[in-house]
C-alpha cells in the first residue's frame, strides 16, 4: 500500500502548534511574561533546514514537561497529556516575529462545555482570557485547568487569533489526548482496530481531498445545510454550533461521511435565526475522540490507513457572508 503523508498532522494534533509562514495582552497584566525568546519557531526553522525569517508567528498550549509523554513506533511520534486527577498545569504561548501585535483571545473546551481555567501568577479564575504580544515577542501566561476524563479523554483549545480569519484556512482549533497513565502497550489498540487496508491511486489524490471538509451553504430558497467534500477515507464528524460566546446552539453527533462521496445536510431552520441574532455564529468540528485519536495514528503507522484522518477545526460565520 502507498503511504501518501508522513502523520505531520501529529505534530499539529499533539503538540498543539500554530505555525504561520507568511507576512502579513489582554492588557499586559501581572499573568503575562514577555521576552524575546523564540523557542518553537527556532525548532521549527532549525527541522526545515531554513531561515527563522521565513516564520513569523507560533500560537499553542504547552502542557507541563511531567505530564507531557509520547507514544513511539517506529519514527512516527504521538504526544499526549497524563493526569491522573484531571488537572493539568502549562502555558498559553504566542511567539510572534512579525512587526504587528498579535492579539488572541483564549478558551478551552471539553466535548460540548466551556472550561475555566486559574491564571497561576494571581489564581484568577477565568472563561477567556486575552493576550496582546507585542511585536517581535513571546508571550506566556501560566494557567492550570480540570476537565471531566470520565466524561471524554480529550480537551481542546481555541486560541482565537484576530489577525488570522477563521475560515478554515488555517488551524483555529488544537486538540489534546488526556490518559489517566502512561501509554506502556499498544497491543489492547491493535487488537481492536477494525481498519482494511485502502488502495489509493494517483487519480484518486487527484480527484479527492485527504479528509472532507465540512462547509455552510445557503440553497436558493433560503435553506442552510452543511456541505462535505469528497474525500479519499471515511470519516466520523461531531459537529458544534457556537454563538460568540462559545456557548452551545446544536450538535450533530457521529456524522458519517462515506469513502468519495460528498454529503448535504439541512441545517435546524433556527440557523437564519441564530445569524440574524449574533455578531458570529462558530462552526466546530471534529473526527474521533479519546482513545480513537490514538487508535487512529496506531492504524497509520501499521499501514492500515495510508494516513490519519484526525482533524478538527474553527470556522466562523456571519450573515455577511450569506445575506446580501
Amino acid at each position: 500500500m502507498k503511504k501518501i503523508i508522513g502523520l505531520s498532522i501529529i505534530v499539529i494534533l499533539a503538540v498543539g502548534m500554530y505555525i504561520y509562514n507568511s507576512h502579513n495582552i489582554f492588557e499586559n497584566k501581572d499573568p503575562v511574561i514577555i521576552s524575546q525568546d523564540y523557542v518553537y519557531l527556532n525548532e521549527i526553522a532549525s527541522e526545515d533546514g531554513e531561515d527563522l525569517d521565513g516564520y513569523e508567528k507560533a500560537i499553542l498550549f504547552e502542557p507541563e514537561k511531567e505530564s507531557t509523554k509520547h507514544l513511539s513506533i517506529d519514527s512516527e511520534e504521538l504526544k499526549y497529556v497524563v493526569s491522573k486527577n484531571g488537572t493539568i498545569s502549562g502555558k498559553l504561548i504566542v511567539e510572534n516575529k512579525s512587526d504587528n501585535e498579535v492579539t488572541t483571545y483564549n478558551r478551552f473546551f471539553q466535548g460540548g462545555v466551556k472550561l475555566n481555567y486559574r491564571l497561576e501568577e494571581n489564581n484568577e479564575e477565568v472563561e477567556s482570557y486575552k493576550v496582546v504580544t507585542p511585536p517581535n515577542s513571546r508571550s506566556e501566561v501560566e494557567v492550570t485547568l480540570e476537565i471531566d476524563q470520565k466524561a471524554q479523554e480529550e480537551f481542546s483549545y481555541l486560541p482565537l487569533d484576530t489577525s488570522q480569519p477563521a475560515d478554515g484556512s488555517a488551524l483555529s482549533l488544537l486538540r489534546y489526548y488526556v490518559a489517566d497513565k502512561e501509554i506502556d502497550s499498544i497491543s489492547g489498540i491493535e487488537n481492536q482496530s477494525e481498519a482494511e487496508e485502502v488502495e489509493i491511486t494517483e487519480a484518486d489524490m487527484q480527484s479527492y481531498d485527504f479528509v472532507t471538509r465540512p462547509s455552510i451553504e445557503e440553497s436558493a430558497d433560503g435553506n442552510f445545510t452543511i456541505q462535505t467534500s469528497a474525500a479519499l477515507l471515511q470519516s466520523d464528524l461531531t459537529i458544534y454550533f457556537l454563538d460568540e460566546e462559545y456557548n452551545i446552539l446544536h450538535t450533530i453527533d457521529d456524522y458519517q461521511v462515506p469513502t468519495k462521496q460528498k454529503t448535504d445536510l439541512l441545517l435546524p431552520t433556527e440557523f437564519n435565526q441564530w445569524l440574524n441574532d449574533s455578531e458570529a455564529i462558530y462552526m466546530l468540528y471534529y473526527s474521533y475522540e479519546g482513545k480513537e485519536i490514538v487508535k487512529d495514528f496506531v492504524e497509520a503507522v501499521n499501514g492500515l490507513k495510508p494516513y490519519m484522518t484526525t482533524q478538527q477545526n474553527l470556522i466562523k460565520y456571519s450573515k455577511d457572508d450569506f445575506h446580501e
